[in-house]
């Protein structure tokens, strides 16, 4: 277990000893009923971006991750506005809401679909299929509660299957039509990769970005002079974005997996073992940031978190995740005056994915 900034930062960058493979393996084995359940749906994802190693992901990551880039995000950024507008518009005359439910989760999902160019008859369909997977893989899900989610799992990668051959047959902007053109060229990006990329993209672009911007409004919303001040001075958003996401990461810690001995911080590792990097640990490390506990509007060096990870890995999806944020912060306290929390947040149990279950807000209608 890895908890300090500098060692965590290292561990993070050394992608030669320390191996993604582990990166998507679930914490507890999947029961044989859920492996017998996925097998009804073909579900066979093969390795993406986030645990694919070496040569392999660098190409990879040069290939595909340009509808991703700071340009492509400006240029997302109306359509994200519109789509997290028309949640808002349906519940700002009431005074009150629960913001999990009814903005975060449909306004990321309808983003990440977007984004990954899903075309816009078919986004509703999608996000009726998008899953929580975080339990599945880092919590104790129960027997039945397994093969609940393999069944929605299940569907997602038939549906994704079915989106991308239509995507082949009228090309359109995405990440996923870009990468359908990369694959004429790199076969190894063949139909089961492009399924998985589908599917895992949502859920990476989906559940963490939601997480991170109600664990962001709760930042916020418990200090009413700090989002008064965000009201008045909107230029003020994405320096509040980026301690939000140094203090409340949504994703805690992260996986490698030893590929050869190694030492770090006196500490002898074997190959084979598995690494256990704390994010949130480091993001608090009081060498790194100053009175790292408290939450700084004026912090300088907040950017500096490692709440995207860090060196070749670091999410392909940060610029997006950070305009969605902004985003949020900036429609809610423009739109809904007055805006407060209501009863305190209860957050599943889960080993790395942090975001409360819902958020209860209310203001001046």
């Amino acid at each position: 277990m890895i908890c300090g900034y500098d060692l965590a930062r290292a561990a993070l960058r050394n992608t030669t000893e320390l191996s993604t493979i582990n990166t998507l393996d679930p914490l507890v084995e999947p029961s044989s009923r859920s492996k017998d359940v996925l097998a009804t749906y073909g579900f066979a994802p093969q390795r993406v971006l986030v645990n694919t190693d070496g040569e392999q992901h660098r190409r990879r990551r040069r290939q595909l991750t340009p509808p991703l880039s700071e340009a492509a995000v400006r240029r997302a950024a109306p359509m994200a506005h519109r789509v997290v507008d028309g949640y808002i518009d349906k519940f700002q005359a009431r005074g009150s809401a629960e913001l999990v439910g009814e903005l975060l989760w449909g306004a990321a999902a309808d983003i990440g679909l977007a984004v990954a160019g899903v075309p816009e008859d078919r986004i509703a369909e999608a996000r009726e299929c998008a899953v929580v997977t975080a339990d599945f893989w880092w919590g104790r899900p129960t027997e039945d509660e397994q093969i609940q989610v393999a069944h929605r799992m299940g569907r997602w990668w038939q549906l994704a299957g079915e989106l991308v051959a239509e995507l082949r047959r009228r090309p359109g902007a995405g990440w996923i039509p870009h990468a359908i053109e990369v694959a004429r060229e790199d076969r190894s990006l063949d139909e089961a990769v492009l399924q998985t990329m589908m599917m895992s993209g949502l859920v990476a672009a989906h559940e963490t970005t939601m997480n991170a911007a109600a664990n962001a409004l709760l930042l916020l919303l418990e200090r009413p002079a700090v989002w008064e001040a965000l009201r008045e001075d909107p230029t003020l958003t994405p320096r509040a974005v980026e301690e939000c996401l140094r203090l409340g990461a949504s994703v805690m810690c992260w996986r490698r997996r030893a590929a050869a001995p190694l030492t770090l911080g006196g500490q002898s590792i074997e190959a084979g073992e598995d690494v256990l990097i704390v994010l949130d640990s480091a993001n608090r490390d009081e060498r790194r940031f100053c009175d790292p506990d408290e939450f700084d509007l004026d912090r300088r060096d907040a950017h500096r978190h490692l709440s995207f990870g860090s060196g070749e890995h670091v999410c392909a999806g940060a610029a997006l995740a950070r305009m969605e944020i902004a985003l949020v912060i900036d429609s809610l306290a423009t739109r809904l005056p007055g805006l407060s929390l209501g009863r305190a947040p209860r957050y599943r149990a889960n080993a790395s994915f942090r975001g409360p279950i819902r958020l209860d807000v209310r203001w001046h209608p």
